[in-house]
């Protein structure tokens, strides 16, 4: 899959990263995204970080689901990859920290 399609370790489903340009959906956009979301069988829509929405669905679902998106004025952008990486790293320093020590 492209690099904005994740596979769920879980539950076998895909994410796709939705970026709005500048984060900003007009309320025809959101309805279209909402209406295309029911439409195609999506599974769950997630807030992501920076301005992404996260559409959870089954792998034959999702060329019907970007045919829509792009009908929007969307894009898709894989966000994640670049902030995955500092996930371990900022929980080791909050996790590191001794609390009874934090003023």
């Amino acid at each position: 899959m492209g690099d904005a399609i994740f596979r769920q370790q879980r539950n076998g489903l895909y994410a796709v990263n939705i970026v709005f340009p500048g984060g900003i959906l007009t309320p025809e956009q959101l309805m279209g995204l909402a209406e295309a979301a029911r439409d195609v069988g999506v599974w769950r829509i997630k807030c992501g970080i920076r301005q992404t929405i996260i559409a959870v669905l089954e792998e034959d679902k999702i060329p019907a689901l970007l045919e829509r998106v792009k009908s929007l004025g969307c894009r898709l952008h894989p966000l994640v990859i670049k902030y995955a990486a500092l996930r371990p790293v900022l929980e080791v320093q909050i996790f590191a920290q001794d609390p009874l020590a934090l003023p």
